[in-house]
């Protein structure tokens, strides 16, 4: 593929850039979601899922139907690095150790999260496979360029850098398209060149 080269951001959600072959118009959200994913998924995928003790574990107040459906899943919780425990007498789940990769998020708002995948998904072989790839939508959602952020030109051509290289190019990891393109023979056609 030719390299891409920034040209400007519009609204502060748009990249735009071009190519020997055309034009392009990036999502700038749905594109760093796209690299941060495929980044996290190769180390989950090459090595094991280094995980950090909490220095205070955390409690989360559930109901119990939320409990339940934590329990039910606690064997793939704890393959996916979580270490928790049940106090049943006040329906609180405490976290010990959780994946690095979440150091730095809402582990209440994560487990909640959960507790919707749980209730709305079926569980099947593929769990872990799934759920892997849910921990790092959610991941690679929250660290990545909002839409509405103001980018600099360099750090524009630093997301298309890493374009050039990821393996899933056109969808973020919530299936959304990331960018369009216009060849420049359709641009031209759009002109009545």
């Amino acid at each position: 593929t030719a390299p891409l080269t920034a040209l400007t951001q519009v609204k502060n959600c748009y990249i735009l850039a071009k190519s020997d072959e055309g034009l392009y118009l990036f999502d700038q959200h749905a594109l760093h979601e796209r690299l941060r994913f495929e980044r996290l998924y190769n180390q989950a995928q090459n090595k094991k899922i280094e995980t950090q003790q909490l220095l205070i574990p955390q409690g989360i107040d559930l109901s119990e139907e939320e409990l339940s459906l934590i329990k039910e899943n606690q064997a793939e919780l704890i393959k996916l690095g979580f270490e928790i425990q049940f106090t049943t007498q006040d329906s609180q789940l405490t976290i010990h150790q959780i994946p690095s990769l979440l150091k730095s998020e809402n582990l209440n708002q994560l487990f909640q999260d959960f507790v919707q995948y749980f209730e709305s998904d079926q569980i099947g072989e593929n769990f872990y496979e799934r759920i892997l790839r849910k921990l790092l939508e959610y991941k690679s959602c929250r660290g990545s360029v909002f839409f509405g952020d103001e980018m600099k030109t360099e750090e524009m051509q630093q997301l298309l850098d890493e374009f050039q290289s990821t393996e899933w190019r056109l969808l973020c990891p919530h299936g959304r398209p990331n960018h369009v393109f216009w060849s420049y023979d359709e641009i031209d056609k759009m002109f009545h060149r």
